[in-house]
């Protein structure tokens, strides 16, 4: 169910890190002044790694995580998961992923 994301993905991907990031009543005023805090970029480094949960209908994404290595560090960068789809376990999932994959 969770594969690793491709830049085809970056529309989809844009949109969970929106939805989500403006689903935080502390935050959302800011951002919304702030319109660039909500653009999702995809790196240019070779050791960024994002994977993602498909939703159940695969037309879209239920949620994210992005991974950097740093020396020999698996660093996460974001985790994202899309307001509809929070507490189903999506972000517990993604980060179980990410330490399989550190190992």
């Amino acid at each position: 169910m969770i594969r690793d994301a491709t830049p085809g993905d970056l529309s989809a991907l844009q949109s969970v890190f929106e939805r989500a990031s403006l689903s935080n009543d502390g935050d959302r005023a800011a951002l919304l002044e702030h319109p660039a805090a909500l653009i999702f970029a995809w790196p240019d480094d070779p050791t960024f790694r994002c994977r993602v949960v498909p939703a159940h209908d695969d037309a879209r994404l239920a949620g994210f995580a992005t991974t950097i290595r740093v020396d020999h560090v698996m660093e996460l960068v974001d985790l994202f998961v899309d307001p509809r789809f929070m507490r189903m376990g999506i972000a517990r999932s993604l980060l179980d992923d990410i330490v399989v994959h550190a190992r």
